[in-house]
């Protein structure tokens, strides 16, 4: 077990410091590329107010760059698709912007009020003048990841 796990940390290592990776690397639940959609499908698939189990192939638009814990996918009509991961049981490499990556998980969509979106900008410390540019609606589409599959370059 301890020797998986060090190969797990020195196949991450090589991958993500630029001497690149010829595997593919997982995290989570154990996943493949079998059956993905793409990004915008996906966009087209889901309704508002509902969840769906998908598998999804996309390119990493934006990551989090202090823990790992979550992603952003974009699509091509520009609407990004958050990627968090369930029970927050595993976070990825902080250097990961610009790979490509399979996704498996619930994903879900959901209409955010102004009310919403004012209270979120607030909380996240933007100025006035900012919060009351926000005169509209908004549409959140979401992931919640089972497992991540990192393609190699």
């Amino acid at each position: 077990m301890i020797n998986k796990v060090i190969y797990a940390c020195l196949l991450g290592f090589v991958c993500f410091y630029g001497v690149g990776c010829k595997e593919k690397v997982q995290f989570g639940k154990e996943i493949t590329q079998e059956n993905s959609i793409t990004v915008d499908s996906l966009v087209s698939l889901l309704p508002t107010g509902e969840t769906k189990q998908v598998k999804v192939k996309g390119k990493i638009s934006d990551a989090c760059k202090m823990e790992g814990c979550w992603l952003e996918l974009s699509s091509s009509q520009g609407l990004p698709i958050l990627v968090t991961y369930k029970e927050e049981a595993f976070t990825l490499p902080l250097d990961i912007q610009g790979k490509e990556v399979v996704i498996e998980g619930l994903a879900y969509r959901d209409s955010l009020t102004i009310e919403d979106l004012r209270k979120e900008a607030i909380e996240e410390g933007k100025p006035q003048v900012e919060i009351e540019k926000i005169n509209s609606p908004a549409i959140k589409l979401g992931i919640e990841a089972d497992g991540v599959l990192l393609l190699p370059k």
